[in-house]
């Protein structure tokens, strides 16, 4: 008996999360340039003939991926955009959110690791800070504009970036180490220490920033 509309379109989508998924996990521990189709159809166990027929190469599933990952992190800061005010209370509550994501220890913490390092990658090649939509982007730097009074190097340009920098590197460092090392890090990470400590670094200036798992 063929297949419904309905059941063939489900069959689609849940093939594409599959490829898209396992892409996004393979991108993750290996790199963009060291994933092969080869590696991706293997791990999803189907055909070369079945990939190539919902994507057309490795890079579009790269930028399927990309697009999740952006679609993602949008939402959540829309939500908190919504229940937050803009300041301390809005970037404690993006960390905290961050971190949730890194102690499920699932797709989400591949997401964090994956945007992180390509956060990483735009900044090293100079590309803007602020990639989000105006919205996100307007509370963002509202939210700085008010803590700036209690940060004055943050007014310098080159230091923002130095924190900036110094918390996608921790990020990805710990998100990278519960997807590597599950059970040396069962414990949960804590969102709220993090944000304080980060929060302490950048007052201290230069001082080391350090980072304990509670």
């Amino acid at each position: 008996m063929p297949r419904t509309f309905f059941e063939t379109k489900e069959l689609r989508e849940k093939r594409i999360d599959t490829i898209a998924n396992v892409s996004l996990k393979l991108f993750s521990l290996y790199g963009y340039k060291r994933v092969t189709i080869d590696m991706i159809t293997k791990e999803c166990q189907y055909s070369h003939g079945l990939f190539y027929h919902y994507f057309s190469s490795k890079n579009e599933v790269f930028k399927e991926v990309e697009r999740r990952s952006k679609q993602l992190f949008f939402e959540e800061f829309l939500k908190i955009k919504e229940r937050c005010e803009p300041g301390y209370p809005f970037l404690q509550e993006a960390v905290v959110t961050i971190f949730d994501f890194i102690n499920d220890a699932n797709n989400r913490n591949y997401y964090i690791y994956f945007y992180t390092n390509k956060k990483l990658e735009e900044l090293n090649s100079g590309s803007s800070i602020f990639s989000f939509p105006k919205e996100i982007r307007n509370s963002l730097v509202e939210s700085f504009s008010r803590i700036r009074k209690d940060l004055p190097d943050l007014k310098n340009v080159f230091e923002f970036k130095r924190l900036y920098y110094t918390f996608l590197t921790l990020i990805s460092g710990l998100s990278l180490a519960k997807i590597k090392y599950p059970k040396l890090f069962k414990k949960k990470f804590d969102g709220y220490v993090f944000f304080n400590r980060l929060l302490a670094f950048a007052k201290a200036g230069k001082e080391t920033f350090i980072f304990e798992n509670q």
